[in-house]
């Protein structure tokens, strides 16, 4: 989309495009904010009038895919409805291809995600993290990039063996025996549900 953007720009301005098409701060204004900084020196303009005249230009073309306007020295580029349906046709129609690009050197991703802390009971937390971690897995397969991922399983350690001695005392507790926490000890309800209940 961003270059697709990029490329209807330098067709109206006739010339590349040496401003950068960003994100914007506050979204709600626009969909890509350009910075006319740059241009200032060679141009010999103060940024906020060459914003404006950028803008300008852009408007007064025959220009049905977004709307230019000009604050401070920047140029905030709002994209119209037909141009984002556009878009979002082709990526429905299809979904195997749409936004693939040939990597030339693939870049090789290692994502490790969920990796549940099994000394604790899950939470919306791991949830989170498995939608997230996946959904960047797959959208970086999908740009043709070398991705590996990682679930660990954390089953053995320091952490099960203060869980295992945190159920003994808890244990030794519910039976009515005097005990002595360490000061690593996990306290949580979950470990009642944990042991045997004790008569």
């Amino acid at each position: 989309m961003k270059n697709t953007l990029k490329a209807r720009i330098e067709s109206i301005l006739g010339c590349a495009l040496l401003a950068k098409l960003e994100q914007p701060k506050d979204k709600n204004l626009a969909h890509y904010a350009m910075p006319v900084f740059v241009l200032a020196k060679e141009l010999k303009k103060a940024p906020a009038q060459i914003a404006t005249e950028i803008a300008e230009k852009l408007n007064s073309s025959a220009n049905d895919d977004f709307s230019a306007e000009a604050v401070g020295g920047y140029v905030n580029l709002k994209l119209n409805a037909g141009f984002l349906n556009d878009f979002a046709t082709k990526a429905l129609k299809n979904p195997a291809d749409f936004a693939k690009i040939k990597q030339e050197k693939p870049e090789k991703f290692y994502i490790e995600y969920i990796s549940a802390n099994p000394t604790g009971p899950l939470h919306i937390g791991h949830v989170r993290g498995a939608v997230y971690g996946d959904a960047l897995a797959r959208t970086a397969k999908h740009l043709g990039h070398e991705v590996r991922t990682e679930y660990y399983i954390n089953d053995a350690g320091n952490q099960i063996d203060l869980l295992g001695l945190s159920m003994a005392l808890r244990a030794k507790e519910l039976a009515g025996e005097p005990v002595s926490y360490p000061e690593k000890y996990y306290r949580g309800e979950y470990i009642d549900e944990l042991i045997p209940v004790i008569k």
